[in-house]
């Protein structure tokens, strides 16, 4: 049984509304979890955090290879779906998340260790948030807001518990994997009850997988570009360092969540709805946007942490203050993946992501060898730009591309002329 949907107009408020709800959910997400962040730094040791925050790096990643591209396609087939009447997908998705998951989590659990078990176990039990996905395609935002909601305040107090035991780290991915799992119930549990679960044919799978090759190659290296310094870091800085650094790129993280989430949560909307203009109100409203947190995060990494940690993170105050000048370009690439999924140039997602991860093998070694972490930091801001800007400009398909975002950053500039804003 498909999820109802009305006239045009009506269809859009709604998921216009339902985005909106699904963006208060991400940032109620994203508060705690930097509350939580900000309270584990400050009890557990350095050497405690700097593990649980590359344990933490090595799930982000191993979970984009597990998805297979499949998250950033999701949502435009499930509407498309619904549209005609039938939901089919849902099932073979969470069949090829399963199975993939499990593979690399067991592949990353033999790499770490025992310390990472519940950390692989939570990388198995995310394959069923493609539930959620689902629900947020059905215009559910409310529902999906109420849910989290609680169990994220539930679990939060949990992980401020166990950050100041004695083994923070395994009681950290113990909770996590409830986390996941919980979090990940009721949207199934709504999907069974709506019978949308449907056997799958091997047939369709493949026919799932092709479909979201070229988006899984273009997440899988653009998630290698953008973890490669955490890997590089952990081989050329000693471990005082390497916390440093980590716990700054960590930071930043929960920053370039925002549009990252922002953009996921008005998918619906922006496949209901496109258009050139709407895209460079998206691209203008985003660039805006980076410059603002680019001066939040120094302001931030100049009064705030020395207030919380005093000397602990000392090194990591100058790591931020470089690295906040990529935020405005890493916005841009998020979002302009999004209309590129709209516009059928998934393919170029692929070769972004190649692009990024040539200049990042180049540019972070280069950079670690000569100034050390703040090469590093460096060599972080001119993949940003390269990726988020200059990539357009290398091939004609993209042109519509880059004269769109073109146009929505010469509208921030204008507004600097004409003293409407400061930069």
């Amino acid at each position: 049984m498909p999820c109802a949907r009305g006239d045009d107009r009506i269809s859009h408020i709604n998921f216009l509304r339902s985005g909106y709800f699904l963006a208060f959910e991400k940032a109620l997400r994203f508060l705690v979890n930097i509350f939580v962040f900000a309270y584990s730094a400050k009890v557990m040791t350095t050497g405690d955090f700097g593990t649980y925050v590359y344990f933490m790096v090595v799930v982000a990643f191993s979970t984009v290879v597990s998805t297979a591209g499949l998250n950033e396609l999701s949502v435009k087939l499930f509407m498309e779906e619904q549209q005609k009447g039938v939901t089919t997908s849902l099932s073979g998705i969470i069949v090829i998340r399963l199975v993939l998951g499990s593979v690399c989590a067991a592949f990353v659990f033999a790499f770490l260790g025992p310390q990472f078990f519940y950390f692989a176990l939570a990388l198995v039990a995310g394959s069923f948030n493609s539930s959620t996905t689902f629900l947020e395609s059905c215009g559910k935002g409310f529902s999906i807001l109420v849910n989290a909601a609680i169990w994220l305040l539930v679990f939060a107090i949990c992980k401020l518990y166990v950050a100041g035991s004695e083994n923070p780290v395994e009681g950290l991915g113990m909770v996590f994997l409830m986390e996941t799992l919980v979090l990940s119930a009721w949207p199934v549990f709504y999907c069974c009850l709506r019978a949308q679960f449907r056997r799958v044919a091997v047939a369709d799978l493949f026919g799932l997988i092709k479909q979201s090759k070229p988006l899984w190659l273009a997440s899988v290296i653009s998630v290698s570009s953008n973890r490669l310094d955490v890997f590089l870091a952990s081989y050329m800085l000693n471990e005082y360092m390497l916390a440093q650094y980590l716990f700054a790129i960590r930071l930043l993280d929960y920053v370039l969540l925002v549009p990252a989430t922002l953009s996921n949560s008005l998918m619906p909307a922006f496949v209901n709805n496109w258009s050139e203009l709407y895209e460079e109100n998206a691209y203008f409203i985003t660039f805006l946007s980076g410059l603002l947190f680019l001066f939040i995060v120094i302001g931030v990494s100049i009064w705030l942490l020395p207030f919380l940690y005093g000397n602990k993170y000392e090194e990591a105050q100058s790591i931020l203050c470089i690295v906040a000048f990529g935020l405005p370009f890493v916005g841009l690439r998020v979002i302009s993946g999004k209309f590129c999924i709209i516009r059928g140039l998934q393919k170029y997602l692929s070769l972004r992501a190649f692009f990024g991860l040539c200049l990042a093998a180049l540019a972070f070694p280069i950079g670690g060898y000569l100034y050390g972490v703040t090469g590093m930091a460096i060599a972080f801001v001119i993949v940003s730009i390269g990726v988020g800007l200059v990539f357009d400009y290398l091939f004609v398909d993209m042109e519509r591309v880059a004269f769109t975002k073109r146009r929505g950053l010469e509208r921030v500039f204008r507004m600097r002329a004409s003293g409407k804003i400061t930069l």
